[in-house]
């Protein structure tokens, strides 16, 4: 069984170090022989994060870990544990159940940003749980401009009219794979006609 450590800003110098072994007693079997739950498994991680100044919340079958600073996560055994911070190097590795809302960098190959993407998780009724992944933009990049060209419209057979126009905002990638228009900043130094049907 995999569990993931969805959240949290997974660098910087700060360690916290967990006993992060749990047995029968401390899942909450008090050794009478009944299985260990995920739900009794993520209770005793949760509760291990407390006094920490990390807080552990449950979403399915992971830990959202949140911290006022930054902090690091080191998973010892991959096989029975995976960690996400701010990206992954493979979209088959991101969970099924999230928090609403949260932005992982999708890397697909190390040496290159051509192909890297951002998804954002999209919780059924905006809430965590479960849901979907679905393309947007890198946080923090200009999504939407000022000051772009204006439309000359032809509005009947001897009035033009002059107005902005309403440029879509950017949507998904980052300044590489979808980079800025080429005369933001720029003077446009050439106009064309287009005429339409």
């Amino acid at each position: 069984m995999v569990f993931g450590n969805y959240g949290g800003t997974i660098t910087g110098s700060q360690s916290t170090e967990l006993d992060g072994s749990l047995n029968a007693d401390t899942a909450g079997t008090g050794g009478s022989g009944t299985a260990v739950t995920v739900d009794t498994i993520l209770g005793g991680l949760q509760a291990e994060f407390s006094g920490t100044g990390i807080t552990a919340t449950v979403i399915g079958n992971g830990l959202y870990l949140t911290k006022s600073s930054a902090f690091n996560i080191e998973i010892v055994e991959d096989d029975l544990m995976r960690n996400m911070g701010s990206s992954v190097n493979d979209v088959t590795l991101l969970p099924k159940q999230c928090k609403h809302g949260y932005i992982v960098k999708v890397s697909n190959a190390r040496m290159s940003d051509e192909d890297d993407y951002y998804l954002r998780f999209e919780g059924e009724n905006n809430v965590d749980g479960t849901g979907s992944w679905t393309e947007c933009a890198k946080p923090g990049i200009v999504t939407s401009f000022t000051n772009m060209p204006l439309v000359i419209q032809r509005t009947a057979a001897t009035t033009f009219t002059v107005r902005p126009f309403d440029y879509q905002d950017r949507r998904v990638g980052d300044d590489t794979t979808n980079p800025l228009p080429s005369f933001v900043g720029s003077r446009i130094n050439k106009v064309l006609f287009f005429v339409t049907d």
